[in-house]
Formats: structure tokens, C-alpha cells, sequence
């Protein structure tokens, strides 16, 4: 279901159709066939959406160097650099906060 969701967050972010306002999930005219999984993994969807719209504001924030990271992440080495989730050997951030740091970044949802 992760990966439903977050696929769903990506191709409804991807054509405009997400917003997060207020701290809620915004769908804006969701085509019928990504419903059931707004409903499904709304919780996925949500962590993404939160996701953004932190590091938005942080990259927003003037600084030398912005690095987006959710506030008081649970970090070790070998966790996530954003949020402190287990992830593996190669890898700098968790699926969730990979996706919201591209999204972000872009300027999206």
C-alpha cells in the first residue's frame, strides 16, 4: 500500500491536484480511478503532504545552506537525514521524505 500511495501522491502532485492547506489533505478534482487510493493510503498520502509543506518552509528560509529535516527527528547515523526513519545502507532519506524533499524542491504540491 506504501508504494500505492507513493505513487498516488506523485502523479496527483505531478498534475496539480494535491494541495496541503492547514494542516489537511486537499484533493482537488481526484480522477475516479486514484479515489480508492486517496481513501486506501491517505495516511501515506498525509505523511508525504506534511512532509512538503516543512521542508517548503525551510527552503524558503534564507540560510547558507537550507537542509530539510522534519523537527525533532528521531536521527541516528543510520537513519533517515530528514525524519530518522531505518533505511538502507545506500540511502540518504526514507521513500516518504525522499519523495517530499523532490516535491519541495520543485516547488510542488
Amino acid at each position: 500500500m506504501r508504494a500505492r500511495g507513493l505513487a498516488t501522491v506523485e502523479h496527483l502532485a505531478a498534475h496539480g491536484l494535491l494541495t496541503w492547506e492547514n494542516g489537511a489533505l486537499s484533493p482537488r478534482l481526484v480522477p475516479s480511478d486514484f479515489a480508492q487510493s486517496l481513501r486506501q493510503d491517505r495516511r501515506t498520502i498525509e505523511a508525504v503532504l506534511r512532509r512538503v509543506s516543512v521542508f517548503s518552509r525551510q527552503l524558503s528560509t534564507a540560510g547558507p545552506d537550507p537542509f530539510v529535516r522534519l523537527r525533532d527527528p528521531k536521527w541516528t547515523a543510520e537513519g533517515c537525514s530528514s525524519c530518522g526513519a531505518p533505511i538502507g545502507e545506500d540511502e540518504l532519506r526514507c521513500e516518504l521524505c525522499t519523495l517530499a524533499a523532490e516535491l519541495a524542491l520543485e516547488g510542488r504540491p
